[in-house]
């Protein structure tokens, strides 16, 4: 039997890691999500978010993109 995953994707627009951090974390916990695709993300700190594996892309611009995953 095939496995269902909660996937969601979300633009924060550069808010910094202190200002979306603890909702981003409450969110995920708390909907279960397994997959997170994040849009203009200006940092990589994502340590606070456990138990999530963390791929992230920021180009000169210094905005880009990342993926967490359970």
């Amino acid at each position: 039997m095939a496995g269902i995953f909660k996937v969601a994707t979300l633009n924060i627009n550069g808010v910094p890691a202190e200002g979306i951090m603890g909702m981003l974390n409450e969110f995920m916990q708390k909907q279960e999500i397994d997959i997170i695709l994040l849009q203009e993300v200006t940092h990589t700190d994502f340590e606070s978010i456990r138990g999530y594996k963390t791929h992230f892309f920021i180009d000169v611009t210094k905005r880009g993109t990342a993926i967490l995953t359970k």
